[in-house]
């Protein structure tokens, strides 16, 4: 499998909601550098879906590169709840080392 030099891990704003995917800030990364840039960006995701997507899938790319885009509105309040729900949260759907 070839690898590629740049993985782009975020949610929409890195997907390409509300804009042609031509537009999202990974298209231009790779217009302006002539790199390979592999859009692993999801709406409605997280700090730690994002991990969780560098495990399953983005290594298997063999980036030099990961940029990971966290928005400090959604992503950071996101978080914070996760943690903050703690045990709370049952085991079947607490994030672990697999998906």
């Amino acid at each position: 499998m070839a690898s590629v030099r740049y993985v782009a891990i975020g949610d929409s704003f890195t997907f390409c909601t509300n804009v042609v995917p031509a537009d999202a800030w990974p298209a231009v990364l790779a217009e302006r550098t002539g790199l390979r840039v592999y859009n692993f960006g999801m709406p409605g995701r997280g700090l730690h879906e994002y991990v969780q997507t560098l495990k399953a899938f983005a290594l298997a790319k063999r980036p030099r590169f990961v940029v990971v885009a966290a928005y400090e509105g959604n992503d950071l309040r996101d978080a914070v709840r996760f943690r903050q729900a703690g045990d709370s949260v049952a085991p079947s759907v607490r994030c672990s080392g697999a998906m």
